[in-house]
This record gives structure tokens, C-alpha cells and sequence, in this order.
């Protein structure tokens, strides 16, 4: 564990856990369906942990989104990702934004592979063995949290299709999983310092990495889908998005259409 249990910490913790189902039931939180990991820290070299069914293994959705940045970090320190200003674009947008298209890009280039038409026999078995290297690298660091994880399904916005739905298909189902214990001890390291890269030099990658080291964003300007369909679309909209917008030049408004 990479924490140390604290009396006091775990008893103060326990009381909040207990009482969420009952705050939160009317929006479907169930003592079966969450999951909490609690961390002080207290200016020692281990912080005091608590953890509410920390090896509940589930779909992460968006979260393995950090555990991509951190390899991606790795490979460009260690020399065998080659830096270019469309990794950094992507790895800006994976993180800013939540993007999923920039999210495979980054898997597409830390394993070499691409993903679409149906493949057979040794061709798929070299694919999948290559996509395997995201969670190789993560067992390299020994850390006991990821046993049980996956982290090698692509980010879809919709179905799978081709070799993606071939892998997926999978040991019954090979689907992305983490459990609270390991996505904590990630987002540990990321701001204890444990995970050491070295800092960048070129400009794209130095001004990513004070964004994410800082917590400072970059500002982004959106636009409503109300605003375009009325055409009021600014100039340079379509510098920046965020998830639940549209930005993008002024197009007419179908007939009969309405927007909420």
C-alpha cells in the first residue's frame, strides 16, 4: 500500500463514507456502486490513507486519460516517443478537454499501432500483443494497486468496430478497469513529485507542462450550439472546445428545429 493507516484519519474518513448512500440515494449512489479512497497529506514521505472498497475493479471512462499522459511523459524522457507539436496538441486536449480522438492518438503512437479493418490469426495476436505494452509499462513500476487493471482499450464516442471490437470481444469481454486504489496512487505520484520526469525543453511541451504542474489553463473560448444556430459564431471559435459545445463557423438553422 502507499499509504499509512491513521486512526484518527480512517475514523473521520468511515463517517462521511457512511453516510453517502443515504444523502445521495435519490441520484442512484448505492453502498454497492461507489467506491473512496481518502488521502491527508501531512508533510511525510507516505501520506495517511483510507480506503472504502479500494479494489472494487470498474470502467473508468475518462480516467485512464491520466494514466496515458504519465506513460506518454515517460516515453518522450526516455527518448523512444519522438517529440512533435502533434503530440503536444494531443496531449494538451486529452487532458483540457477530455478529448477521445486525441486520447487515441496518444495510444496509436506509445504502442505503434493504428486501429480499424478486421484482422486474423498471427496479425491479431502481434496487434493485441503491441497494444498490451500500455499496461506493461504500468507493471514495470511495480505497483501492487494495478493488479486486475486494463488500460489498453482505445476511447470511442460511440461502437466499436473492426480489430477495436475484435480486442474488446476479448476473454468475454476485455474492457478498460481500474480500481480507486490504483487511479489514486497515480494522482498521488503525479503531485507528490514520486514520478520524476525530466522537464521539458521545447516550448509546446515546457507550456504543457506548467499547465498541468500548475493547474493553469490555457483559455478556451466556446460557443452554444443556440449561438451558431442563430449565427452568432465569433472569430476564432474554433481555437478551443470543450466537451458539450460546438464551435465552428455559422451555419443555417434547419427548419422546424429547435434547441434546448
Amino acid at each position: 500500500m502507499f499509504f499509512d493507516p491513521d486512526n484518527d484519519w480512517s475514523q473521520r474518513a468511515a463517517r462521511v463514507v457512511a453516510e453517502l448512500p443515504a444523502r445521495f440515494a435519490a441520484d442512484g449512489l448505492r453502498a454497492d456502486n461507489h467506491a473512496v479512497v481518502a488521502l491527508r497529506e501531512e508533510g511525510r514521505a507516505r501520506p495517511s490513507g483510507y480506503a472504502h472498497r479500494g479494489d472494487w475493479g470498474c470502467y473508468p471512462c475518462s480516467l485512464v486519460k491520466s494514466f496515458h499522459l504519465v506513460h506518454a511523459l515517460a516515453a518522450l524522457d526516455a527518448g523512444w516517443l519522438a517529440p512533435h507539436p502533434e503530440l503536444d496538441r494531443a496531449l494538451r486536449d486529452m487532458i483540457l478537454w477530455s478529448s477521445n480522438t486525441a486520447t487515441n492518438y496518444v495510444i496509436d503512437l506509445l504502442t505503434g499501432t493504428t486501429g480499424d479493418t478486421l484482422l486474423d490469426g498471427a496479425a491479431l495476436a502481434d496487434w493485441m500483443a503491441a497494444r498490451e505494452g500500455l499496461n506493461r509499462w504500468f507493471d514495470s513500476l511495480n505497483w501492487p494497486e494495478m493488479a486486475g487493471c486494463n488500460l489498453t482499450q482505445k476511447l470511442m464516442d460511440d461502437t466499436r468496430y473492426g480489430r477495436e471490437a475484435q480486442f474488446a470481444a476479448q476473454r468475454g469481454g476485455y474492457l478498460n478497469r481500474l480500481t480507486p486504489l490504483a487511479t489514486a496512487r497515480l494522482m498521488a505520484a503525479l503531485f507528490d513529485d514520486s514520478l520524476r520526469f525530466r522537464p521539458p525543453q521545447r516550448p509546446g511541451r515546457r507550456r504543457f507542462w506548467r499547465a498541468i504542474r500548475r493547474g493553469r489553463r490555457p483559455p478556451i473560448r466556446t460557443i452554444s450550439c443556440r449561438n451558431i444556430w442563430a449565427g452568432r459564431c465569433p472569430r476564432g471559435c474554433g481555437s478551443g472546445r470543450r466537451p458539450g459545445t460546438i464551435s465552428g463557423p455559422a451555419i443555417p438553422r434547419p427548419r422546424g428545429s429547435s434547441m434546448t
